[in-house]
């Protein structure tokens, strides 16, 4: 049982010295590679009375909607779809007497 325990802290001990140094050497051999610099934009200031004056340029909104032309050929309209009847309800059975029943009369 001895020679089991020894094999079992001799595995461990490589196992966490392999691990320590990995941490601690690891830096210095699989080194990242830097993050890309996001693409930078110009933007441009303008004062708020420059901002009214195009704004006072521009057209002015209509007040009614735009009109949208159709892209294509109208569809032909599908018939309206003819409604079902409703199935006539069935005759009820009729209660016919079995042979040599007797009636009572209470």
């Amino acid at each position: 049982m001895q020679d089991k325990m020894k094999l079992g802290v001799i595995a461990s001990g490589i196992g966490h010295a392999g691990a320590i140094l990995w941490v601690v050497l690891g830096d210095f051999l699989f080194t990242a590679t830097p993050p890309e610099e996001p693409p930078s934009m110009s933007v441009s200031m303008i004062s708020a009375a420059d901002f009214a004056e195009m704004q006072a340029q521009s057209t002015p909104p209509s007040d009614s909607p735009p009109t949208v032309e159709p892209a294509g050929p109208e569809a032909p309209e599908t018939p309206a779809a003819e409604p079902v009847p409703e199935p006539a309800p069935e005759p009820e059975p009729e209660v016919t007497r079995a042979s040599g029943a007797v009636d009572r009369a209470e």
